[in-house]
């Protein structure tokens, strides 16, 4: 164990030089701020830019849409964002070599995709905790007590899970491509497949990509507490498989 908490160190250390958790951060942090900022004053601003003479009776914005907005700006600027910068966990280590000298020193194989694995996931949940903190604070100031909305907390346990699962993707897809325009397009892929296979009705319920794409029902409390059960069970069995597969990989990869 000593040899992965060393990795663990050395990936929190490697995320910090390169910037990659202050880039994260920076952009979590602006749409954990944004989200209940816009949602307050979107009316203000379509009217601002309406031309003159036309109105258009847009309903007072409550609490509800700041978490709205925040789910939105999540699931598709702040994953995006995530998946981008840890598409290079493994593909630098591949062009500079690093990893030679530590395998061939004895560090087993598997400490090095759990290491990486448990630094990026250490790394989004700090950042996604403070950042839903703070757009809890911000509809408070907003909206005073109507902070508390049903279906907020599912919402983002939801959310979160689905962060964990695409790490867990960009981790096989690391392993399989050394480039990482190959993981892009993997996870890319992976997430593409599942939004298709939405489509159909009765496969809604088994898939973790609806986690996301049915975050307003869920925070609207319209999708029955069984059905989000699924999700997230099999969200966290397919990010564990992923995982699993990734260390298994990566065992018979040659370097």
């Amino acid at each position: 164990m000593k040899g992965y908490t060393a990795f663990v160190k050395k990936e929190w250390i490697e995320s910090i030089r390169t910037y990659r958790f202050l880039i994260l951060g920076m952009v979590f942090l602006l749409l954990a701020c944004l989200s209940p900022i816009s949602a307050r004053y979107m009316p203000e601003i379509i009217h601002a830019f309406m031309p003159s003479g036309m109105e258009m009776k847009l309903a007072d914005p409550v609490a509800a849409d700041a978490w709205l907005q925040f789910f939105k700006n999540f699931s598709q600027i702040g994953f995006f964002v995530t998946v981008i910068l840890y598409s290079t966990v493994m593909s630098n280590e591949y062009t500079r070599g690093t990893l030679i000298p530590v395998l061939a020193k004895g560090l087993p194989r598997k400490y090095v995709i759990l290491a990486k694995f448990t630094c990026a996931c250490l790394s989004v949940t700090a950042l996604y905790l403070i950042c839903a903190g703070i757009c809890a604070a911000y509809t408070w100031f907003f909206w005073g007590e109507a902070v508390y909305i049903e279906g907020v907390f599912a919402a983002l346990l939801g959310m979160w899970l689905f962060s964990v699962l695409l790490l867990s993707m960009v981790m096989l897809g690391s392993v399989l491509f050394h480039s990482s325009y190959g993981c892009l397009l993997f996870t890319g892929g992976a997430v593409v497949i599942q939004m298709i296979a939405g489509m159909i009705p009765k496969a809604t319920k088994f898939l973790p990509v609806g986690l996301i794409t049915d975050s307003t029902e869920i925070l609207n409390g319209h999708i029955q507490t069984g059905t989000i059960a699924w999700q997230m069970g099999i969200t966290v069995l397919a990010a564990l498989l992923l995982l699993v597969a990734s260390v298994l990989v990566f065992d018979r990869k040659k370097l």
